[in-house]
């Protein structure tokens, strides 16, 4: 009877070694297009690329706004169009200060733009739904028909987790594509990454993080 514990012990240990993670020195940690926080230190935040496994420092605003444009790629309204929006930071709470709300419907101006909706009127497509209302609950703000919803596809924003595009149709306005839940957050100008990027950023230990080979301003 014991021998068939100490068996079932030792199958269990081997089992539970096989299904955990175990990253070296020369393996990757899984954290691609993510943004990372060492929060055993100060909360320095790094950007680690989805095309090369290195971490980019985003010390001050202006780091974060260089890197931005470094790894931004460039997108139509129409594909940006597939990704779904997070709503995080649409309203005028986040960045009214910066770029204001003309016509007080819910969303900045800088975010007005980028739909392509009038800053200086609340129901764009007059359908009785103010523009803030049909963004966050997933319809078009352009489109005068009751059900008009917004088509995404998530197979398309799964090719694109992590990545950062920049609106080339429209004034360059910046979104970050979050790998945890597959939106967009919107960074309005790259100036504006900082903050997004520390509030999207994932912990790690300086242990993990050091793993990851480190570079200090742009190639």
């Amino acid at each position: 009877m014991k021998k068939k514990k100490i068996i079932s012990f030792l199958l269990a240990g081997l089992m539970l070694m096989f299904a955990l993670p175990v990253y070296s020195a020369t393996s990757e940690l899984p954290v691609r297009g993510r943004i990372l926080l060492q929060v055993e230190e100060h909360g320095e935040a790094y950007y680690v690329p989805v095309n090369e496994y290195k971490k980019y420092y985003l010390g001050r605003p202006d780091d974060a706004f260089a890197i931005m444009r470094e790894f931004g790629v460039g997108i139509s309204n129409k594909d940006l169009t597939n990704i779904p929006i997070a709503n995080f930071n649409l309203n005028v709470a986040f960045d009214s200060v910066r770029f204001g709300d003309s016509d007080e419907d819910g969303l900045s101006d800088a975010v007005e733009r980028s739909f392509g909706t009038k800053v200086n009127l609340k129901d764009t497509d007059g359908d009785g739904f103010s523009d803030y209302t049909e963004i966050i609950n997933g319809y078009s703000p352009l489109d005068p028909k009751i059900n008009s919803k917004i088509v995404t596809d998530k197979r398309f924003a799964s090719k694109h987790l992590g990545k950062i595009f920049l609106q080339v149709e429209s004034l360059g306005e910046a979104w970050y594509v979050n790998p945890v839940d597959g939106k967009r957050y919107f960074l309005g100008k790259p100036e504006d990454a900082f903050s997004i990027m520390h509030y999207l950023g994932l912990g790690i230990s300086n242990k993990d993080i050091n793993t990851i080979p480190t570079v200090v301003g742009i190639r």
